[in-house]
């Protein structure tokens, strides 16, 4: 079913569409007074138009909803659309730069290979025309025009990274880091066990915090008030008719195909073969689909509603009246005000949890001053601004028990490693055996930890991820010891039993994939490097600050 995959491989390109849309219309840069500005700014000397640079925003953010699918709003604040958006300007122009060329039939090739748009039968025009109606909202001129950019940059990125070779020798060094194991024994001054033997005085607390008094920095923090008209509020009051569902069912049978896997005799028909299923099979599941549809229309409905109202009574508003306002709205649309506490521009809203755009527009509103519509992925709101708290250091009371606690870390760090530098020269000066390890831990109350055979970048038993300085043991040999080590858990060191290494047979089955691995990350590295050089060729320069939806 169409909207079965389409909500398994990318639920979230419903989020944001609608904000995607407006990018067209952002001609002004923060700031600005008068007249739009022309362009965005330049590229190898060439003016960038405005147009063109939100055209290249909004293919961008499709690609990344395409690749990132349900993961995207987790991930988009870290994805930096708007650089993104530049770089891919600069790709383009260096592709066509080029020569490089890219065919319709490419085009409709890569378009019909997408998994969301094919069937047991292949590709379906059906879903491929309701994907771009019902996601994406965008015509498929548009869709073919962002797919035919992306081959034209895949084109580029192959002709940069070609004639890329692995050694044998390459693939023999990299499958021995990943597979050769340590066995060792691993001495830990655990910090608990100085907890008892230490603590934070008054006099203690008052100097850390002094010298420390910018650690302790609140940032800004707003307190909003917000009506808010949910995907889900709406759910619960759309009524679909059985006469909706059956129009659905018939507009839309060729969804409801399916393919008869029992034994069938070979006089019988392909039509007998591929029956549709019946309208009270797939019943629920329509209503449920027509009943989402709805809902997302009727928030959509209401929203833009009590946009244009709130627009009709801030003009005409006094400013004691515009503080009332949101009170109005919710009234007449019988919603409820919530009132949040005090959060910080990254921090969770009470009732919606994380959201950047609300973040981003509370923190621009004037006191009592009412956002427009703000659309999230649960569904649309309207804030205003109660109040606000300016990025102040926290005094030390606030801070008292937090200060202790960091004293005590310290200091029981400090024991911790002063304990294992005893032993280790200890057992410097000593003959290891292996026998006396466990009678000289109990002298200095340290764990003596033997974990199971480990490889880089794995778990060990007690001690943690074998990651950052703990990765220099893969350099000793047999029998030696290990400088002292930050352990999760306080200082240690190591001492090496033994090194295991895989088999020659093991790296026969395993050698293509390690290939593979390093085939991959050269070409990174050498398209990376390539198109560092290029940007600077660029000499990108922005006329205007990114607007962020």
């Amino acid at each position: 079913m169409l909207f079965q995959v389409l909500r398994k491989n990318m639920r979230t390109l419903l989020v944001g569409i609608t904000i995607i849309v407006i990018f067209t219309f952002l001609f002004w840069g923060p700031g600005m007074i008068g007249e739009p500005r022309e362009y965005a700014g330049q590229i190898f000397g060439k003016n960038i138009s405005m147009e063109k640079y939100y055209n290249s925003i909004f293919s961008t953010e499709i690609e990344s909803r395409l690749l990132y699918g349900e993961q995207f709003e987790r991930f988009r604040r870290f994805l930096n659309i708007e650089e993104r958006a530049w770089e891919r300007l600069i790709l383009l122009r260096e592709a066509r730069r080029q020569g490089i060329r890219v065919t319709d039939k490419e085009v409709i090739r890569q378009i019909e290979g997408f998994p969301f748009f094919r069937d047991e039968q292949g590709f379906n025009q059906n879903r491929y025309q309701q994907f771009l109606q019902f996601v994406l909202q965008i015509t498929p001129r548009t869709f073919e025009s962002i797919i035919k950019e992306s081959l034209l940059l895949e084109k580029l990125r192959e002709r940069i990274v070609a004639g890329i070779t692995v050694s044998d020798e390459e693939v023999r060094e990299e499958f021995t880091r990943r597979t050769q194991k340590i066995k060792a024994i691993f001495v830990v001054a655990d910090k608990e066990l100085f907890r008892q033997k230490v603590s934070a005085t008054e006099e203690e607390i008052l100097k850390y915090y002094n010298k420390h008094r910018e650690e302790f920095t609140m940032p800004e923090q707003v307190r909003v008030d917000y009506i808010g008209i949910t995907k889900q509020d709406m759910q619960a009051k759309v009524k679909i008719s059985d006469e909706s569902i059956e129009n659905f069912y018939k507009k839309y049978r060729e969804e409801f195909k399916k393919q008869d896997t029992q034994e069938v005799s070979e006089d019988i028909s392909q039509e007998k073969k591929n029956e549709y299923k019946p309208l009270e099979e797939v019943k629920e599941e329509i209503r449920q689909r027509l009943t989402q549809a709805e809902a997302l229309r009727l928030v959509e409905y209401i929203a833009d509603k009590i946009s244009i109202e709130l627009i009709e009574k801030e003009e005409s508003a006094t400013v004691e009246l515009k503080a009332k306002i949101l009170d109005e709205i919710a009234k007449k649309y019988n919603l409820q005000i919530k009132e949040s506490p005090f959060f910080t521009r990254d921090g969770q809203i009470q009732d919606i949890g994380y959201s950047e755009q609300i973040g981003d527009v509370a923190f621009s509103l004037g006191k009592n001053q009412v956002s427009d519509i703000i659309r999230t992925n649960s569904g649309s709101y309207f804030i205003r601004l109660k109040d606000r708290k300016t990025e102040y250091i926290q005094p030390v009371e606030e801070v008292k028990d937090r200060v202790k606690n960091i004293i005590i870390k310290e200091k029981t760090g400090n024991l911790s490693k002063q304990t294992v530098e005893e032993l280790l020269n200890k057992f410097k000066s000593n003959v290891f055996n292996g026998e006396n390890i466990d009678n000289m831990a109990k002298e200095l109350s340290v764990k003596i930890l033997r974990p199971e055979p480990f490889v880089r970048q794995g778990y060990i038993e007690g001690i943690g991820q074998a990651a950052g300085q703990i990765l220099d043991i893969f350099n000793l040999e047999k029998s030696e010891l290990s400088s002292i080590l930050r352990l999760e858990k306080g200082y240690g060191f190591a001492y090496i039993e033994g090194i295991i290494d895989a088999n020659g047979e093991e790296f026969e089955k395993t050698k293509d994939k390690y290939y593979s691995f390093i085939f991959m990350k050269k070409r990174q590295e050498k398209f990376a490097d390539w198109f560092e050089k290029l940007k600077k060729q660029a000499q990108r320069s922005a006329l205007i600050l990114p607007v962020v939806p």
